[in-house]
């Protein structure tokens, strides 16, 4: 049974059954909907609006203190970052605890009738004894440097002397007697008092600047969203004007190809079709050696139309149509040259016709635009292009080219 009853004296001591809003759910939910109300009104502090979090801390304080919650709301502040209640809260609840009756003060004054000591002393109701409590005297301000500005703000002390006095004094007496009335709360004289100074390199102690305050924190956010907008607006507007700018050039070639074919098609008579991309397509030229040379004329003649088709499968299939051709044009025309490897003779062709152009481009733009061009499609030379990206490659060229500010008419 001892050793019973030794376990459940050293048992941990929780929080459950505490009485406390923050552990007590039904006066935590009651807590929450007075907070947010409170939050949304506009005749309470600037640190308490739009700010759930600090209204329920400030209904705790009231309840502990057992003061009216609108109170101690227009009492307490936020100094440099620090919570304090102003002296004339601490000193009502000091008079209104019951333990004694309402404080005095005892001044000594100098030659010039200033303050230079002060304390403060009231009657304990339970004995009828009087308390003083410790002294205040002006060298102990200037020890402290109360009386120094602070944070570039002049000090009261030197303003309302007999004020600070009296503030000081009841929080002294405060400390002494009845700490537990303040909850451990500074006030915001005594808070303004004891800022930390900074070391300066020239030896010299500054002030921190305060903290900025809450409506120039949402003012900063606000503005460095405003800033990432623009910026995320600015890139998608150049991606898109990127955008159109390439689809707007292939476009123009697409209708240049086309209108060439026409042309080509009304002079000559010799094909009815109105589209000779389609012709090609649904052609059979492997019937005969003629046929099959004629389709690979044709489709020589809009090869760059070809390279241009946006659907990469149809381009693939075009040019393994025209692979095709070719062999069966191999096979049934006598060389007139020891025959090259497969497809070796046209991809010469094609490269020569390509690097042609390439040059064309260095001569009317620069080599900058085809050197750019290279990086954008991660090639290191114009060489490295495949046969099967010739077209594309041309179009990024005419791209770089109007991004420079040198557009291509080739």
């Amino acid at each position: 049974m001892e050793a019973k009853a030794d376990e459940m004296a050293l048992a941990p001591q929780g929080f459950k059954g505490t009485d406390s809003l923050f552990f007590n759910v039904q006066k935590f939910e009651h807590a929450q909907r007075i907070g947010q109300a409170l939050a949304t009104a506009t005749m309470i502090p600037e640190h308490y609006r739009r700010n759930i979090g600090n209204c329920l801390i400030a209904l705790n304080l009231a309840e502990r203190m057992q003061a009216d919650p609108m109170m101690v709301m227009q009492n307490t502040y936020i100094v440099h970052g620090k919570p304090g209640i102003e002296a004339k809260l601490a000193i009502a609840l000091i008079n209104t605890s019951g333990r004694f009756e309402p404080l005095k003060y005892e001044y000594k004054m100098d030659s010039d009738g200033a303050v230079v000591e002060c304390f403060a002393y009231a009657k304990e109701k339970a004995t009828g004894e009087i308390l003083n409590g410790p002294e205040v005297t002006w060298q102990m301000v200037q020890a402290e440097g109360w009386d120094k500005p602070k944070a570039q703000m002049p000090s009261k002390w030197n303003t309302m002397r007999k004020l600070m006095f009296t503030y000081r004094a009841a929080m002294f007496f405060a400390r002494v007697h009845i700490p537990e009335a303040l909850l451990g709360f500074y006030t915001t004289e005594e808070l303004t008092d004891s800022i930390d100074l900074e070391a300066q390199p020239n030896g010299s102690y500054q002030a921190p600047p305060p903290p900025p305050t809450e409506e120039e924190e949402r003012e900063a956010e606000a503005k460095a969203e405003a800033t990432q907008a623009a910026i995320k607006a600015e890139q998608e507007d150049f991606e898109r004007q990127k955008v159109a700018a390439a689809q707007a050039e292939l476009e123009k070639k697409r209708a240049q190809a086309k209108k060439d074919l026409d042309k080509k098609e009304n002079g000559n008579g010799d094909f009815e079709k109105p589209n000779m991309i389609d012709w090609l397509w649904s052609a059979r030229p492997s019937t005969s050696l003629k046929n099959a040379q004629e389709w690979l004329k044709v489709y020589k003649e809009n090869e760059d139309t070809i390279d241009l088709l946006p659907n990469r499968d149809k381009r693939d299939k075009y040019y393994a149509k025209k692979a095709k051709v070719e062999n069966f044009i191999k096979e049934r025309e006598a060389p007139e040259e020891p025959p090259n490897a497969p497809g070796e003779h046209d991809q010469n062709d094609r490269r020569a016709e390509f690097n042609a152009w390439i040059e064309k481009v260095i001569a009317k733009a620069g080599e900058a635009v085809v050197v750019e061009a290279c990086y954008r499609n991660d090639y290191d030379t114009y060489n490295d292009v495949p046969e099967t990206e010739f077209g594309i490659f041309k179009t990024e060229v005419c791209n770089v080219a109007k991004d420079l500010g040198a557009p291509l008419e080739l």
